[in-house]
């Protein structure tokens, strides 16, 4: 056998990494928001095993919602590498990134993979840090504020999550659809319509009225 085969046999007697499985878990704040509002977006990661490499892509469907200004900021809450736990007071850390009129970029940190010290059954799967929230505030493992602009044109978009990770030769990627609704003037003000059309009708009825007392009363 040359050195080649050597090497051939070698590499498939190491031990391979065990595949990682993970989906997106988002929890939209806002799904109904008016043109200048902030769209809040939480999201979770929920599986097992601890990627190679990873990244987190947020799209937006289009760039004229956003304030140019401002587009917002993605925050990632993580446990405190240094500090220590004060009662039920568990110290955190943030990692903000800018968000563009595009949308972002993140890598995430192995914690949001580790498994969270419990006792499940032996057929169990033990929870992930990313599945959770964080310290005594109870913060998302990542946090998402976009801010919209004044002049966003209402109807319906979407904030696209895309997830893809690595571990060792097994590449994976999972994709969510966040849906937004930006509101028109006719959605915002329409219990201002309701109200006009109340009264106008409350008025034909008591000019009714009023027409027919005075024909009885002639």
């Amino acid at each position: 056998m040359n050195s080649r085969d050597d090497k051939l046999e070698l590499m498939s007697k190491s031990p391979k990494s065990p595949p990682s499985v993970y989906s997106l878990i988002s929890r939209n704040r806002t799904p109904r928001l008016n043109p200048g509002g902030a769209i809040e977006i939480e999201i979770y990661l929920s599986g097992y095993g601890v990627p190679d490499k990873n990244k987190l892509v947020v799209q937006l469907s289009s760039p004229y919602i956003i304030d140019e200004d401002s587009p917002g900021k993605a925050t990632l809450y993580k446990r405190h590498s240094t500090k220590r736990p004060i009662g039920n007071n568990i110290p955190l850390e943030t990692l903000e990134f800018n968000i563009s009129n595009i949308g972002v970029t993140m890598r995430l940190d192995t914690i949001y993979f580790a498994e969270v010290a419990q006792t499940v059954p032996e057929c169990g799967l033990k929870n992930v840090y990313g599945e959770g929230v964080w310290g005594s505030e109870r913060k998302p493992p990542i946090y998402l504020q976009i801010n919209t602009s004044k002049k966003a044109r209402p109807g319906n978009y979407e904030i696209a999550l895309v997830f893809t990770y690595k571990t060792g030769t097994d590449s994976r990627q999972d994709c969510k659809a966040v849906p937004v609704h930006i509101t028109s003037w006719i959605e915002r003000y329409q219990w201002l319509i309701y109200l006009g059309v109340g009264v106008a009708f409350a008025s034909l009825v008591i000019n009714a009225i009023g027409a027919f007392l005075n024909g009885n009363g002639t």
